[in-house]
């Protein structure tokens, strides 16, 4: 029989690495809307709202997607670390 191995720690890893990136795109104001006041070109200006607008549209799809692929991460782990801890009670004679 193949055994299987979870790297939990690296499952926790990667759930503290998520939540950098979600608390990034949180906190990641969008610098291009106030710059745009301050160029002395009307087209640049133009053009930098237009990136502000559609990276502020594209960020929240990005958020949403980091946050449902954290919340999996999260989930996988507690799953298997729950499994783990029934599967050791079972063989060390303490689970029902």
């Amino acid at each position: 029989m193949a055994d299987l191995r979870i790297d939990l720690d690296g499952l926790e890893s990667a759930d503290v690495q998520l939540g950098r990136v979600e608390r990034a795109f949180e906190h990641s104001d969008s610098i291009a809307a106030g710059v745009a006041d301050l160029v002395g070109h009307s087209g640049l200006a133009g053009k930098l709202s237009e990136f502000s607008n559609a990276w502020d549209l594209h960020r929240e799809d990005m958020l949403t997607g980091v946050r449902a692929v954290r919340q999996t991460v999260r989930k996988i782990h507690d799953e298997f670390a729950a499994v783990d801890r029934e599967l050791a009670s079972n063989l060390n004679g303490d689970g029902s």
